[in-house]
């Protein structure tokens, strides 16, 4: 029936299958061994397109871990150069702190020079009184 009427889609509540109306038609035309043949060669075309698509599968994840080779390449290389900058960055701000922190001594060097200087001032300036004062007591 199934390989007589070709417009037939349903048999009872069950669906007309492609695989199944061709192996009818197959023992319609040469009986059981035809039959035999094209339900052989219908899993063949099964398993080639199963194998064609594993294939293809593979295919496509060997391109995709191409491409994530590339990008993480990419990425490496500009996390790197961000790493170098960071790390330049940071070179020259420890430079800046060290200058800071020298200038600070410098200023307290300073600081303590002028202290220093000004206690000598004074220290200067009373000798010359009391030399002047012994002067006065001398003469008088």
């Amino acid at each position: 029936m199934v390989a007589t009427i070709s417009a037939l889609t349903y048999l009872d509540e069950r669906p007309v299958f492609p695989e199944e109306r061709r192996a009818t038609e197959a023992w319609a035309v040469g009986g059981i061994d035809a039959e035999g043949d094209e339900r052989q060669k219908i899993r063949k075309e099964k398993h080639d397109h199963l194998t064609e698509c594993v294939n293809n599968l593979s295919k496509m994840a060997e391109a995709t871990k191409e491409l994530r080779a590339q990008r993480t390449k990419k990425y490496e290389e500009k996390r790197d150069a961000e790493r170098k900058e960071t790390d330049r960055r940071r070179a020259a701000l420890r430079r800046l702190t060290s200058a800071i922190e020298d200038d600070e001594d410098d200023a307290r060097i300073v600081n303590q020079y002028e202290e220093s200087s000004t206690w000598v001032e004074l220290c200067v300036s009373l000798g010359d009184e009391l030399r002047q004062a012994q002067v006065d007591d001398e003469a008088n």
